[in-house]
Formats: structure tokens, C-alpha cells, sequence
């Protein structure tokens, strides 16, 4: 795997992502987005991998943001966040987060969701958000993690679930879904991670049993 690899995968999907992130939440994932822009600070946000914009979007309704930069490998999700996020203050960038294009402590915040499973090198990618996060600024991972079941939730995905799936993003796409979903981390995996690139844990809140996990970092 690699980013061009990674960005044709989600340009694949661009057209269907929000109403399939919707069915494999239950509809859980605008309530997920909400308890994001809830723990921001005040000022700026980075979003990382934003796909269609709707963490931005949920930042925006907290009044807590008054600007927001977007970044995904994939153009295609970017212009379907541009038409959603029309009328506010955002600025969209395709990059990956190994190597993002801002300056030195430029951010207040810096969010992912259901995007750490999906990086490529974690650790550069923690070096960058401490990089471009203020001191003091929050850094933010919502993602599918570890959970028990999660054999369960895998097997039905390639049986119950993958008419669905492979339906809206074909059948070599849901197998990456699937793959990325059996090598999701645990809460405290991606805490230690965290932690030994120069981040607090604030916070820590699970969803749907487990399977999905927020945690709210500190930079120190």
C-alpha cells in the first residue's frame, strides 16, 4: 500500500462515503463527529483525512472555530467537503499527514476520524502533529479499535454485511475495509503511542461497546 494507492481508494468511494459511514455506524457517526467538536479548544482546527468535512462541519456549529484546514490524499473527497463546507472559513490541502504543508505550531487543534488505522507511518505522522500543533493544543483520534467481538463484527462483515459493501465500493475496496478493521489498535495501544510523541491524555470515551474509541490529547 502506498498514498497514491490509499487516495484511489477513497476517490472510489467519494460519492457513497457519508450515507455508508452512516449504515456501518448504525448512524452513530454524527453523534461520534459532535463529541469531537465538543472537546475542541477555542481557534483553529486541522482536520486529517477529512473525507467529506463533516468533523469541520460540527467544529463550525460549536462557534469554538473561527478557521479550518482540511487535509486528505484524496481530490475527490475534497471537492465533496468544498461543496459541503461552502459558505465557511476552510481551506482544503491533498497531502498525507507524514508530511503536511503548514508551519511550525500553527494549530489549536488538530483532529482524525476513522483515520489513524489508515496511516501509513504512524509514528512520522505523531512527529508532524506535534509539529504543527501550538503547545498546549489538542490533538484528537476518533477510530474503530480493538474491542471484544470485533472476530465476530470482522465475520460478519464478509458475509452479512459485504453484499452491501462491495455493492457500493467494490470487491477489492471492502476487502481493504475489512483488512483495515482487523488491524485496528486498542485504546491504549494508540494511547502509548500518543504519549511517547509528547501528548497528555485529557480524555478517553468508548462507543458502541467498545468498538469505536475517542481520545482527547494534550500537547505538552
Amino acid at each position: 500500500m502506498n498514498f497514491e494507492t490509499l487516495g484511489n481508494v477513497f476517490d472510489s468511494i467519494s460519492g457513497a462515503y457519508d450515507k455508508f459511514v452512516g449504515f456501518v455506524s448504525f448512524g452513530q457517526n454524527k453523534r461520534w463527529h459532535k463529541a469531537i467538536a465538543s472537546e475542541l479548544k477555542p481557534g483553529n482546527l486541522l482536520d486529517i483525512g477529512t473525507a467529506t468535512g463533516d468533523v469541520i462541519l460540527r467544529a463550525f456549529e460549536t462557534k469554538k472555530i473561527q478557521t479550518s484546514c482540511g487535509l486528505d490524499l484524496s481530490l475527490k473527497m475534497l471537492l465533496k467537503a468544498k461543496e459541503k463546507l461552502k459558505d465557511k472559513p476552510v481551506y482544503l490541502f491533498i497531502g498525507s499527514a507524514e508530511d503536511m504543508p503548514f508551519k511550525d505550531g500553527v494549530f489549536d487543534n488538530v483532529s482524525m476520524s476513522l483515520v489513524f488505522r489508515h496511516v501509513l507511518d504512524k509514528d512520522l505522522m505523531l512527529k508532524e502533529v506535534n509539529r504543527v500543533l501550538r503547545k498546549g493544543g489538542r490533538f484528537l483520534i476518533l477510530d474503530t479499535t480493538k474491542f471484544v467481538g470485533i472476530d465476530a463484527f470482522s465475520k460478519s462483515s464478509k458475509t452479512i454485511l459485504k453484499p452491501m459493501g462491495v455493492a457500493i465500493f467494490g470487491n477489492k475496496n471492502w476487502d481493504f475495509f475489512i483488512h483495515s478493521l482487523e488491524n485496528s489498535l486498542s485504546t491504549e495501544q494508540i494511547e502509548q503511542m500518543c504519549i511517547s510523541h509528547g501528548f497528555r491524555l485529557l480524555k478517553k470515551e468508548k462507543f458502541v461497546g467498545g468498538m469505536v474509541g475517542l481520545l482527547v490529547f494534550e500537547k505538552l
